[in-house]
């Protein structure tokens, strides 16, 4: 067994923070098991980092650059960026290195986060303050600065409990008296949808029918006004823009909403 240690390899202020946040002990190198920490937290890396620990005997690299995870862990993995740097941490357990409302994460944190459900996602935001922008802002830069508006929320929580296998809807509702929208993300499976407004609740998720008109009516009640139209849309990050699915308008009778008996969704 050879005493492997991080502080050999990367400067104090990036071990101080990773002493704090994830290492519990020194870590031990194993020649039978490839890259093996005597404690289940870490490590793999790459980055500025990666030339000197594959250096190491007992360290691989795969064609990806990322240090491979050995064959002997079941143990759930996160990536996590911390500058130039990318780390791969081994967990162990389902909540073993959850992510808190207090912590600083990205994008990649967010879509790395073991066993995420709608009501994790919502937790994460309540210390977010509201910005409007008139676009949605790129998931790390709403990430990073913390601060955003109710369509780089639904936006986001689309993306990243989509990608958890949650079948997710963004829906836009137009209220009366002025050309303001709000979007929410409702996630089928629950019954309930994510709004921003309601991040820094308690209760963060608001239950509703699923049609657009029954969101539409309890999102424009909660802001204390009225809606004229209501929309599903997508939106993705890699095209930019929304794509309208259908729309409903409050007046016409509601067995003739397109959502009520819908055709698939176009592609």
């Amino acid at each position: 067994m050879r005493e492997f240690c991080f502080e050999n390899f990367v400067e104090p202020s990036t071990h101080e923070f990773l002493s704090r946040r994830f290492l519990r002990s020194r870590h031990k190198l194993s020649s039978e098991t490839n890259l093996r920490p005597s404690t289940p937290e870490i490590v793999l890396a790459t980055g500025e980092i990666m030339p000197k620990m594959a250096e190491h005997p007992t360290a691989r690299m795969n064609a990806t650059k990322i240090l491979s995870i050995p064959s002997w862990s079941t143990a759930p993995a996160r990536q996590i960026r911390i500058g130039s740097l990318m780390l791969t941490v081994l967990l162990n357990g389902a909540n073993a290195w959850a992510l808190k409302p207090t912590d600083r994460f990205g994008l990649l944190e967010l879509e790395a986060e073991p066993n995420m459900t709608p009501g994790h996602f919502a937790d994460l935001f309540e210390n977010f303050a509201f910005d409007y922008y008139p676009y949605v802002q790129p998931p790390d830069v709403f990430l990073e600065h913390r601060s955003g508006d109710c369509d780089d929320y639904a936006v986001l929580a689309n993306h990243i409990l989509g990608r958890c296998g949650f079948k997710t809807r963004l829906i836009r509702v137009d209220l009366v008296g002025s050309r303001v929208s709000h979007a929410v993300c409702y996630v089928t499976e629950r019954k309930v949808y994510l709004d921003y407004n309601n991040r820094k609740y308690t209760f963060n998720l608001e239950s509703s029918n699923p049609s657009i008109r029954k969101i539409a009516a309890k999102v424009a009640a909660a802001l204390d006004n009225n809606w004229t139209t209501a929309s599903e849309y997508t939106y993705t990050y890699e095209v930019g823009r929304n794509q309208t699915i259908w729309t409903v308008v409050k007046t016409d009778p509601p067995e003739s909403d397109p959502d009520r008996n819908p055709a698939p969704p176009p592609h």
